[in-house]
C-alpha cells in the first residue's frame, strides 16, 4: 500500500534559465541532512537515497549525461512497515561525483504541497517514533485545515463548489421536510381529529324518520295535522303511512319523492323547532366530544367542497346502552340553506390551543405581509 502526494509538473527547462532557484550550496538554504531509507524515481530510473533534508536530497545511481542542471519531475518513496509514502517533487538535478554516480537533487519549490508530509517524516525519524498510515494521512488533513481561505477557494473547482451547495440544499430541504412531517403527525394525532362518521345537514327541530325499508308511493307536503304525509310500500308487502304530527309547515327531505327507496330510520321530513335555521347533526366518539367540551371548534366540509366553521349548539351524552355522543352545530347565517338539507358532512374537530395558535399566526402574517 502507498500514499501518493502528486502535484502538476511543468515541462523540463534548462537550469540556467531559473534565476530564482535557491540551491543547497547557498548558506541561506542549508538544512540538516538526514540519513534514512528512501529512493527516488526520475523518468523511469530509480536512485538510492543518500541523505535528505527539507530543501534537497542526495542520491546514487546511473544517469545520462544530459541530466546535469535540468529540472526533473521526481517521485520520492519512503518505505514504512506495511506501506510506503510517495511524494512528487520537482527537482534540479546536479552531478556531484561522476565516478560514484552521486547526484544532488535541489527542490525547485521547497515549500510546496509535499512540505508538511516530508517535515513530519523527518521529525518522526529523528525522534525514533513509529509512523503509522493514519498519522501520515492526518498530516495532509491538518495542512488543509490550516490553509488560508483564499488558497482553499482557489483550489476548489466550480464543480466541487456546486456539489457542496447542492448537498447543503438537499440536507436543508430534508431537514425542513422532516420537521413538517413530524409537525403534521403531531397535529393529526393530538390537535386535529377527523370524525369517523359523516354528519348530516338538517333544519332545526324534530325529525320524522322512516319506520321500515321500502319504496315511497305517496307524498303530500301540504298535509295538515294528522293527515297522511308519506306512504311507504314495505319490502314485506305491507304499507306504512306516516302522518303529520303537528299543525305546522314541514320541511321535506330530499329523498322524500315518489318512487324513492328508503331504509329504516332514513329522514323523511323535519318539524320546525323553536329557533329557525339549518343545523348539522353528527355522532362523535369520546375523544372528539371531549375536545368540543373544552373549547374545541368543529369544521364542516360539504359535498360541494365548501368548508364552514361551526358553532357547537348542543352535546348530548350517550344514553343507557349506547357509547356514542350526539352533537348538533349551527353555522353563521346564510352559509347553510334548505338546499343543503339531507346532505352529508365531513367533520373535523380542532383543539382550542391549535385554534388560538393559528389565529395569532394568521394575525401576525397579515401584519407582516
Amino acid at each position: 500500500m502507498h500514499i501518493d502526494d502528486h502535484t502538476k509538473r511543468t515541462d523540463h527547462e534548462p537550469y540556467e534559465s531559473l534565476d530564482g532557484v535557491s540551491l543547497s550550496d547557498d548558506h541561506v538554504s542549508e538544512q540538516a541532512m538526514l540519513q534514512m531509507p528512501f529512493s527516488v524515481v526520475i523518468e523511469g530510473r530509480q536512485y538510492e537515497g543518500n541523505g535528505i533534508s527539507l530543501v534537497n536530497a542526495y542520491v546514487k545511481g546511473l544517469a545520462s549525461r544530459d541530466y546535469g542542471q535540468v529540472i526533473k519531475p521526481a517521485t520520492f518513496r519512503v518505505p514504512f512497515d506495511g506501506f510506503q509514502v510517495t511524494m512528487a517533487i520537482e527537482v534540479v538535478m546536479v552531478c556531484v561525483d561522476d565516478i560514484t554516480g552521486r547526484y544532488r537533487l535541489d527542490f525547485l519549490n521547497p515549500t510546496g504541497p509535499h512540505l508538511p508530509r516530508l517535515r513530519y517524516i523527518l521529525n518522526a525519524y529523528i525522534a525514533g517514533e513509529v509512523v503509522g498510515i493514519n498519522d501520515v494521512l492526518s498530516v495532509t488533513a491538518d495542512k488543509v485545515k490550516k490553509a488560508s481561505a483564499g488558497d482553499v477557494n482557489s483550489e476548489k473547482s466550480f464543480v466541487q463548489r456546486f456539489k457542496s451547495v447542492v448537498g447543503a440544499a438537499f440536507v436543508g430541504a430534508a431537514t425542513v421536510g422532516l420537521v413538517v412531517f413530524a409537525g403534521s403527525l403531531v397535529q393529526n394525532r393530538l390537535l386535529v381529529r377527523d370524525v369517523p362518521k359523516l354528519g348530516k345537514v338538517m333544519p332545526s327541530g324534530a325529525v320524522i324518520r322512516s319506520g321500515a325499508d321500502g319504496q315511497i308511493v305517496y307524498v303530500n307536503p301540504q298535509a295538515g295535522l294528522e293527515e297522511p304525509l308519506i306512504a311507504i310500500q314495505g319490502a314485506d308487502g305491507r304499507q306504512l303511512t306516516v302522518v303529520n304530527p303537528c299543525d305546522c309547515t314541514l320541511t321535506m327531505a330530499k329523498s322524500s319523492v315518489v318512487g324513492a327507496v328508503v331504509a329504516k330510520d332514513d329522514d323523511l321530513a323535519y318539524i320546525p323547532g323553536n329557533d329557525s335555521g339549518i343545523q348539522v347533526s353528527a355522532i362523535l366518539p369520546d375523544k372528539e366530544a371531549e375536545m368540543l367540551m373544552f373549547g374545541g371548534v368543529a369544521e364542516a366540509t360539504l359535498a360541494d367542497g365548501r368548508t364552514i366553521n361551526l358553532q357547537t349548539k348542543d352535546i348530548k351524552p350517550p344514553v343507557s346502552g349506547q357509547t356514542a355522543t350526539r352533537a348538533t352545530f349551527t353555522a353563521p347565517e346564510g352559509l347553510l340553506t334548505l338546499d343543503d338539507t339531507g346532505g352529508p358532512v365531513k367533520l373535523r374537530i380542532k383543539d382550542s390551543r391549535y385554534v388560538s395558535f393559528m389565529s395569532l399566526f394568521n394575525e401576525y402574517k397579515k401584519q407582516v405581509l
